[in-house]
């Protein structure tokens, strides 16, 4: 072998050794190339927000866990009717009560019977008269007629009885746990406590002389010349009322003159002890027609809308159609409730 061929062959392999580590660079940075590549195809846009995805189907389970939701919006607005909110209605009908009555006392335009000022029938809920009763701290606006609606703004009177402190006897309703519950106390009081009642005619002194209970005796009627005021509620538990409760009073000085009544026979079913209004089921079931389409609505938009934002926006509609729900209902439970 020459030494021309010796060069040749150490040039060779100096060239490979050189190769070598060169190769296995490339090798790596490719490796790390197509990893970089297969994990930017299955990782999100970096610009994407993740709330702009598209929720998922909805699923049975979601339409029973809308369905749950909706079902205790409705019954919290029914409960709240009654309760706090109808607490609310009670103190502001009688504001605004209180205030008319004023104004017709003042202007001596307040009714002394069925008949208005201009000879008119007084108009069913028509603020007649205002009730104190010292024991129970109530001071309380009376309205014409016992309609579970009139009911639900205060006490009514009975329009087939004459007015408080006419001759003769006026009887008067009061709701006993719900709206306001202004006759709640009613069982407290004790013979000889005093009540005190304005109409157009003046301001009359009663005092009790009996509270009593079905089964009970009832008191002879009022002295000739005098009157005697009847004050009914439920009696039972608050959700079921089961008997009733009177409070018979008797005024302390001679009666005031009768007015004109409205004849027994004229008294709408309505307006009995313990009756219910069944002409409250035409808007109950509006609402409630209009509260199914709403929750057809918020399954719907569970399809399209992920996260609260769907929830902040159904959740005051389903309380405000329970609320007017439970208004609607609250006519179908008994008057004295």
């Amino acid at each position: 072998m020459t030494v021309s061929q010796d060069a040749e062959n150490g040039a060779h392999a100096l060239f490979i050794d050189l190769a070598r580590p060169v190769a296995a660079v490339a090798d790596r940075v490719a490796g790390q190339t197509n990893a970089d590549l297969r994990d930017s195809a299955t990782a999100p846009a970096p610009d994407e927000p993740v709330s702009s995805r598209a929720p998922e189907r909805t699923t049975w389970p979601a339409l029973a866990g809308t369905s749950l939701l909706i079902l205790s919006g409705l019954l919290l607005g029914f409960v709240l009717c009654i309760t706090v909110v109808g607490g609310l209605h009670y103190r502001r009908a009688q504001t605004v009560g209180y205030a008319e009555f004023r104004s017709q006392l003042a202007l001596a335009e307040a009714p002394v019977g069925q008949l208005d000022y201009d000879g008119r029938p007084v108009a069913v809920g028509a603020p007649v008269a205002v009730l104190s009763i010292p024991a129970l701290q109530l001071h309380a606006l009376v309205r014409d007629g016992t309609t579970p609606g009139v009911l639900t703004d205060g006490p009514g009177l009975a329009r087939d009885t004459v007015l408080p402190g006419q001759v003769g006897t006026s009887v008067v309703f009061g709701r006993r746990w719900t709206f306001g519950g202004p006759f709640g106390g009613l069982g407290r009081l004790q013979p000889g406590d005093a009540i005190s009642v304005t109409t157009g005619q003046g301001t009359t002194q009663f005092r009790v002389i009996d509270v009593r209970l079905p089964g009970d005796r009832v008191p002879l009627g009022p002295a000739a010349g005098h009157g005697r005021l009847v004050l009914v509620t439920a009696g039972g538990s608050p959700w079921q009322p089961s008997t009733v409760l009177w409070v018979d009073a008797d005024t302390v000085s001679a009666g005031q003159s009768v007015g004109p009544v409205v004849p027994t026979a004229l008294l709408a079913p309505t307006e009995r002890i313990l009756a219910t209004d069944s002409s409250a089921w035409v808007p109950v079931l509006l609402w409630s027609e209009l509260l199914l389409l709403v929750a057809l609505v918020i399954t719907w938009l569970r399809t399209r809308w992920a996260g609260p934002q769907l929830w902040v926006a159904a959740v005051p509609v389903v309380l405000v159609i329970g609320l007017e729900l439970g208004t609607a209902a609250a006519r179908l439970l008994p008057n004295l409730m």
